[in-house]
């Protein structure tokens, strides 16, 4: 979910989600370490079953639930994400209390509180880490008084300015804090918008394949590369056999089908660097940058021999044409493209369902 509560799902959230997921292996992996070490330390020195012992390993157990969650890609995040939060929290108020019993004073538990809700903003979107970190303040602004008079402890004049004071402080803090995330959202925000209009002006509204805009980018990016002395590219035109009858005999409906099962199919055996697009209609390019024409060819064949063995569930077979070229440099993306229509031409007229490997040189 992003910062206005919407789906999401772009590159750049992936991107963070995959490293966050890192982030907390190591940091709780680090943690289960200095738990253990705490417990080996307390025990050696104590020879006893201590309060500190029985603290760290509830906490080492927690990190070690937490490494089983994380060990599995597909498990969310956000469920132990709280659940470390809150017994962040509950530890927080707890020094707190322990701190104002025993010595009237807040600090140690205040500056905790204060960590706890910068790590809060990090983590979380804006609306959930602001819930969470007014709980907190609130908490933390009873908590003293609370503390007080269940041990029924008399407090100094000084000693109450300062838990106030060290209030005060952690509630400042944390106002800037919130001021900062605030900020932040905002800018997470219309960086999301313009990703998403970005996609929009790039994909086929149908597919969810490149569109000629975006194909036009990259023809360019790669054919500039190979006229410097690079590898030159390839491109693979893809035309689908008898697609009119699909639509006259099925509908249309029918036929988008074909078009989205078809892309899908293409997309889910290509290469990284590949990249597919839909040209118009029944067409779709296939730009495989570095790549010879031996390699297209190769590449085309595999996809006619999955696209011809796919079940579509139509009572007619699925086929298409492939013509593919090598990019020779110098010559312009007409004539490029050109030869890889020359292509699907020649197959259509041999009988169509073929890969035409002819096209090395300019026509």
């Amino acid at each position: 979910m992003n910062s206005r509560g919407q789906s999401s799902d772009t590159p750049s959230e992936r991107a963070f989600t995959t490293l966050k997921r890192r982030v907390y292996r190591v940091a709780t992996l680090c943690g289960a370490v200095a738990a253990s070490a705490s417990i080996l330390l307390d025990v050696i020195s104590k020879r006893a079953l201590t309060s500190n012992v029985v603290v760290m390993a509830a906490l080492g157990t927690l990190a070690l639930f937490v490494l089983w969650w994380l060990a599995d890609a597909k498990r969310p995040l956000p469920p132990v994400e709280r659940l470390v939060m809150l017994v962040n929290a509950f530890a927080a108020v707890a020094l707190l209390s322990s701190s104002i019993a025993a010595h009237q004073r807040a600090s140690d538990g205040y500056w905790l509180l204060l960590s706890l809700s910068t790590v809060l903003f990090i983590v979380f979107e804006f609306r959930e880490a602001a819930r969470w970190v007014l709980s907190l303040l609130l908490i933390g602004a009873l908590a003293p008084p609370a503390t007080l008079l269940l041990v029924h402890s008399d407090v100094s004049a000084h000693g109450a300015a300062q838990i106030v004071r060290d209030f005060l402080t952690c509630a400042a803090a944390a106002s800037l804090t919130f001021a900062l995330a605030w900020f932040k959202d905002r800018l997470l925000a219309e960086r999301l918008d313009f990703e998403r209009v970005r996609e929009l002006a790039f994909t086929d509204v149908l597919t969810g394949v490149a569109n000629r805009r975006r194909l036009y980018d990259a023809f360019a990016t790669e054919t500039t590369l190979a006229d410097a002395g690079g590898p030159p590219p390839s491109l693979v035109l893809i035309d689908l056999d008898h697609f009119k009858s699909f639509n006259d005999t099925f509908g249309h409906n029918v036929g988008d089908r074909v078009l989205k099962e078809t892309a899908a199919l293409f997309r889910a055996h290509l290469p990284a660097s590949a990249l597919l697009g839909r040209w118009g209609g029944e067409e779709f390019v296939l730009l495989l940058p570095a790549t010879t024409l031996d390699a297209s060819v190769e590449w085309a064949r595999q996809l006619r021999v999955r696209l011809a063995e796919h079940d579509f569930g139509l009572p007619m077979q699925v086929t298409a044409s492939f013509g593919c070229a090598e990019y020779l440099p110098g010559e312009a993306l007409h004539e490029w493209i050109g030869r890889a229509d020359a292509g699907v031409y020649r197959v259509k007229r041999d009988g169509r369902d073929g890969v035409d490997a002819h096209a090395r040189s300019a026509v």
